[in-house]
C-alpha cells in the first residue's frame, strides 16, 4: 500500500519519472481499493470531482466524499457539504449540504468555519444570523485565519452581531494587514476616513486605498501555482496558508473542491494525484 502512494507522489511531482496525472491518477485508485485510509478516499474524489487524470465524474466524487465522510473525515465532510450545498456537478440537496459543512466546522476544519460564517452573514442556505456569523469567524480566527479576523473587524466596525467596536476592530484589522489580507486594509482606510475611534485623517485613509489596490493588482497577476493552485485545476490543501483566502464572494463561489480555502490543520497528504481504473 505504501509502495502505491509513493508510486502516486512520484509521478505527480515527476520525482525519478516524468510528471504523469493519468499514472499517478491510477495508483491512487489502486491504493484506494486496497483499503488506505479515509484521507485518500478524500484525495481521489477531489481528482474525479476536477479530472485530474481521470475523466470527471462528480457522483463518484460524491460518494468517496460520502465513504470518507462516514468514517469521521473531516475535509471530506466540508467537500460533500459544499459539493450537495452548490450542486457542483449533481442534485442539489442544501440541508444535506450545511449539515455536513457544519460537521466539518465543528471538526475544526477552518474553511469549513469560515463558509459557515459566510453562509450566516449573508443568509443563503440559512437564515441570516449575525451572532452565528461571528461565533464561526471568531473560531477560524483562532486557528489563524486572517480573512476570517478581517470580516470580524468588519463585523465590529458596523456592529453586526455584535457591539460596534471601532478600536477592537481596528486592531483586529491591523493584525490582519500585517499578515498580508488585502481587505483588512480597506477595513483600516474606512477607520480613517471616517474617523472611527480615530482622528480623522483623510491622507492615511487614501494611502491604505492605495496599498490595498497594489494589493489586488499582485493577486490578480499571481500566477496558479504561487497562490495554492498545482496548476491543473485540482487545489492542493495543504499549500492553503491561515492568512490567503478569497474575498467573501469568492469564497462562496469558488471555494473547495476547486480551496480555498483556507486548509484546517488535518493533515492532508501533499498531493491531489493518482492512474486509470474505477475505484
Amino acid at each position: 500500500m505504501e509502495a502505491m502512494l509513493s508510486a502516486v507522489g512520484q509521478y505527480r511531482a515527476g520525482i525519478g519519472t516524468p510528471h504523469d496525472s493519468t499514472a499517478a491518477s491510477a495508483w491512487q485508485v489502486q491504493a484506494v481499493r486496497a483499503g488506505v485510509p479515509p484521507v485518500e478516499r478524500t484525495v481521489l474524489g477531489a481528482w474525479y470531482a476536477d479530472g485530474f487524470g481521470l475523466k470527471p465524474d462528480p457522483a463518484r466524487a460524491v460518494a468517496l466524499y460520502r465513504d470518507a465522510a462516514e468514517f469521521n473525515e473531516p475535509v471530506a465532510k466540508l467537500l460533500l457539504g459544499r459539493t450537495l450545498l452548490f450542486g457542483t456537478g449533481v442534485t442539489v440537496d442544501t440541508q444535506e449540504g450545511v449539515r455536513w459543512i457544519r460537521l466539518a466546522a465543528e471538526q475544526g476544519v477552518v474553511d469549513a468555519q469560515i463558509l459557515l460564517g459566510d453562509l450566516y452573514a449573508e443568509g443563503q442556505h440559512v437564515p441570516k444570523d449575525a451572532e452565528l456569523a461571528v461565533t464561526w469567524r471568531r473560531r477560524a480566527a483562532d486557528q489563524g485565519s486572517m480573512s476570517a479576523l478581517t470580516e470580524l473587524a468588519w463585523m465590529a466596525l458596523r456592529g453586526e452581531g455584535m457591539s460596534p467596536d471601532p478600536v477592537q476592530a481596528r486592531q483586529w484589522a491591523e493584525t490582519a494587514a500585517a499578515r498580508g489580507q488585502r481587505d483588512a486594509l480597506l477595513v483600516l482606510a474606512s477607520v480613517y476616513s471616517e474617523g472611527l475611534g480615530v482622528p480623522r485623517d483623510p491622507l492615511r485613509a487614501m494611502e491604505y486605498s492605495r496599498q490595498a489596490a497594489r494589493a489586488q493588482e499582485s493577486r490578480v497577476i499571481c500566477s496558479r501555482p504561487a497562490c495554492g493552485w498545482n496548476g491543473r485545476g485540482t487545489w492542493d490543501l495543504r499549500k492553503r496558508q491561515p492568512n490567503s483566502a478569497a474575498s467573501p464572494p469568492d469564497r462562496l463561489a469558488v471555494r473547495l473542491p476547486r480551496p480555498s480555502p483556507e486548509c484546517s490543520g488535518h493533515e492532508w497528504r501533499g498531493h491531489l494525484t493518482g492512474t486509470p481504473g474505477t475505484a
